[in-house]
């Protein structure tokens, strides 16, 4: 009878641990959107006509050399990727490219609050999104 019970017993852990598989499956493909001037937004930024930036490198990071001079890649990434960028560079799109880390504070305090100034000029006019 214990032979029984365990097997039992093992056969509804074995389904639990299905059914929790699933579900953490279905939830992790949902994904939360991030636009360029949002604190979550990690990625590439277009400096232009933004105030000076600050940099947490004072010399561009290349992962892998290209030929070619490519143009630097200004990037706001999360910590443990700038200390493992060549892990991480590929989720970039980054490895052949020459990098500038920006200051996240920076990106919270000086360029999120002019690109989302500029945004709104830019949708008042008429020409961006929202306006037919």
């Amino acid at each position: 009878m214990k032979t029984i019970s365990y097997f039992t017993k093992a056969l509804w852990c074995l389904a639990a641990g299905l059914a929790l598989t699933v579900v953490l499956a279905d939830t992790s493909s949902a994904r939360v959107t991030m636009a360029i001037g949002d604190p979550g937004f990690f990625g590439a930024i277009s400096i232009g006509n933004a105030p000076q930036p600050v940099f947490l490198n004072s010399q561009p990071i290349i992962v892998r050399s290209a030929p070619g001079h490519a143009a630097p890649l200004y990037l706001r990434v999360r910590p443990n990727e700038q200390k493992n960028w060549r892990r991480h560079c590929g989720r970039y799109n980054a490895c052949n490219r020459p990098v500038y880390f920006v200051d996240h504070n920076w990106y919270q305090q000086t360029y999120a609050p002019y690109y989302k100034s500029q945004r709104r000029d830019y949708d008042r006019r008429g020409s961006g999104r929202g306006h037919r």
